[in-house]
């Protein structure tokens, strides 16, 4: 009998290992495919922007990290739209600036 639960136990701690082996692997190829996901943004982001665009954005980030993903977002929209002719200047910049706060809502408080 004691050697039917010993057993019973040992199966229940493989199984939990391979468990946890499982979901190491999976998240380990998620890290991965964002890696990927995130070198490919920024090639793209790269090969679109000025050196001086690419400064502000660097700037912005460190101040509004989720602006500058909006930023980059757009800039890799305009161009696999092919809207991009040549490279995104600070002045262009500047206007998808403005396009992204001027479509950020203003909370509305209402008091009762």
């Amino acid at each position: 009998m004691t050697e039917e639960i010993e057993q019973a136990r040992e199966r229940k701690k493989q199984e939990m290992m391979q468990r946890i082996q499982q979901q190491q692997l999976e998240e380990e190829s998620k890290q991965r495919q964002k890696q990927q996901l995130e070198a490919v943004k920024n090639q793209i982001v790269k090969r679109t922007t000025t050196k001086k665009a690419r400064e502000r954005i660097g700037r912005i980030r460190a101040a509004d990290p989720q602006k500058a993903e909006r930023i980059e977002t757009v800039i890799i929209q305009l161009y696999q739209a092919g809207r991009i002719q040549g490279k995104v200047n600070d002045e262009t910049l500047k206007e998808i600036l403005k396009q992204i706060q001027s479509q950020k809502r203003e909370p509305k408080i209402v008091r009762k």
